[in-house]
């Protein structure tokens, strides 16, 4: 198998940092994660590998995110409509860069395909048979030729596939077909293009099962986000991550990682300038990424760490609740849970002693994983204090703001994934255009389990939908006066009526809209089948 992570820079000086806002930089990112013929397997973290590249290109390059055409199972039309063909290279990308003074990134994580006369490597398109490859695919020789037509600052391709027709989820030539692949590999890269290669032609490119990236894409994210620039780890320190730096922590990290839990040989390649800068901040300041998961104890929930960042918290609604929209800057990383908490973590708790010895019932929907319900606002506070006593780590509930911090996950369009509301990312109730029926009444009817549905790019599920969610924040009923550090809104307002966040099971999609409010007018003592809640965890000083 053929797995690549290529990287073709023209023309280019460093890359600009964090802080630079890159604004006439364009990227091009692309995740296949579903085919539609049956017997493709998927490529399982295509989508959570394209949107930590995005967050990438957004946050460390500072490009714009209305710069950044994004894809999802991109077919042949919308693969030729973005780049191009062999007839002409005025695509999307062609229509919004600026000559001369534009960077460009290209991103693309899905499978790839030898010819199967020529046996020259091509992506596949979400919509065409890896038989048909020479047909229907896009070919790398193309895309290397219309990126080179582009007259750019610099160019960044990063290609995260495989090439040999196999896959870590299995191989794209049905069993029995009686087909012998000849892979060539991807071309040789034209003059002056620097390209980093994951794996040999002969070698497997493995998945991070943990991580839920690329095993190759989440060991360059790390090496980028600063690991390959520390000097204990290699790096010589001097906030600038190069090829060179990337190519040592692969080789230090990616490879070793490969071989102890697959048992495979995993070495990247580099071709070209290995001086080239992917990454540049400050020396002691470099960025975070939310590459860390953990759990302190086997019946704690599982958590992640998130950055720290800034964002625009509310709405410029009608919505007086809502608004004013202000910035809010979170200044350290902190851990949220990657699940609402569970059944089966709130029966730990009463198994250990604490919670009250309160068992709430579950409706005859089930335990175990799906979200715990029928929990108040005191309950909550008991099960937190009680996590906290048995890990001697500060557990606590999240704040209102860094709710919709990790809830937006750097979007700012109406749902995190987009303007629509989206039956992939959350489980909710009847949509709002249909007047004159319950809620859920052609959807779920009750919670589903907990990571049913894709997470967002922090790696955190059904922020959105499921249950509403308990947060710290007292309630008030707008943003003036709110505290701009992220931190819990107590003081003033009315502390008996507590915040909830994320909408339920049975919510109208508005409800789900990432700015939105809900106070609880009966109180903190309040329990619904509707309610539950998300923990966080203060790192340690």
């Amino acid at each position: 198998m053929l797995r690549l992570l290529t990287i073709l820079l023209c023309l280019a000086p460093a890359l600009a940092t964090a802080a630079t806002d890159n604004k006439d930089a364009v990227a091009v990112i692309i995740g296949n994660k579903t085919y539609q013929h049956h017997d493709v397997p998927e490529v399982s973290f295509a989508h959570r590998d394209a949107d930590a590249i995005k967050r990438y290109v957004i946050d460390i390059l500072g490009y714009r995110e209305r710069n950044v055409i994004d894809l999802r199972d991109a077919t042949q039309a919308k693969i030729e409509g973005a780049f191009g063909n062999e007839r002409s290279h005025k695509g999307a990308l062609w229509r919004t860069y600026r000559e001369g003074r534009s960077d460009i990134v290209v991103y693309y994580s899905g499978h790839g395909m030898p010819g199967l006369s020529d046996g020259k490597g091509y992506l596949l398109p979400s919509d065409v048979a890896p038989t048909d490859a020479e047909i229907g695919g896009y070919p790398l020789e193309v895309l290397y030729a219309n990126l080179q037509k582009l007259k750019a600052r610099s160019v960044l391709v990063l290609l995260d596939a495989c090439f040999s027709g196999a896959s870590h989820g299995g191989s794209l030539v049905p069993a029995g077909s009686g087909i012998t692949l000849a892979p060539k590999g991807a071309p040789a890269p034209p003059r002056g293009l620097t390209v980093l290669t994951a794996a040999g032609s002969d070698q497997i490119a493995s998945w991070d099962l943990k991580a839920e990236h690329g095993l190759f894409t989440e060991h360059f994210l790390r090496a980028v986000y600063g690991a390959a620039d520390d000097k204990e780890a290699g790096g010589n320190g001097d906030g600038r991550v190069t090829v060179a730096e990337v190519k040592a922590h692969l080789d230090e990290e990616m490879t070793y990682v490969a071989k102890r839990t697959f048992g495979r040989e995993q070495v990247a390649t580099v071709a070209g300038s290995t001086g080239r800068v992917l990454s540049a901040f400050p020396i002691m300041d470099p960025p975070k990424r939310p590459a860390t998961h953990f759990k302190d104890c086997d019946v704690c929930p599982e958590m992640v760490v998130v950055p720290s960042g800034s964002f625009m918290m509310g709405s410029k609604s009608r919505f007086d609740d809502e608004m004013p929209s202000h910035r809010v800057t979170i200044s350290r990383p902190f851990a949220v849970g990657k699940y609402e908490v569970t059944f089966a973590e709130w029966d730990a708790c009463i198994a250990g002693g604490g919670c009250g010895g309160y068992r709430p019932k579950d409706g005859g929907w089930g335990r175990d994983d799906r979200p715990v319900i029928n929990v108040n606002w005191n309950d909550v506070q008991s099960y937190v204090k009680w996590l906290s006593r048995k890990t001697g780590s500060r557990y606590r509930l999240l704040s209102e703001a860094e709710w919709e911090y990790v809830a937006r996950a750097g979007s700012t369009t109406v749902y995190p994934w987009g303007s629509q509301a989206s039956r992939d990312h959350a489980n909710y109730g009847h949509d709002d255009c249909c007047v004159g029926h319950s809620e859920g009444a052609d959807r779920w009817v009750n919670t589903s389990p907990v990571g049913s549905f894709e997470g967002n790019p922090f790696g955190l599920h059904d922020l959105l939908g499921n249950v509403w969610e308990w947060v710290e924040d007292c309630w008030h009923g707008s943003y003036v006066g709110a505290p701009e550090n992220g931190s819990a809104w107590t003081t003033g307002g009315d502390c008996r009526s507590r915040i909830m966040r994320g909408g339920a099971w049975q919510s109208f999609p508005r409800f789900l809209r990432s700015a939105l409010r809900q106070k609880i007018g009966l109180g903190i003592g309040s329990r619904s089948s509707k309610y539950g809640f998300r923990i966080a965890r203060t790192p340690s000083p």
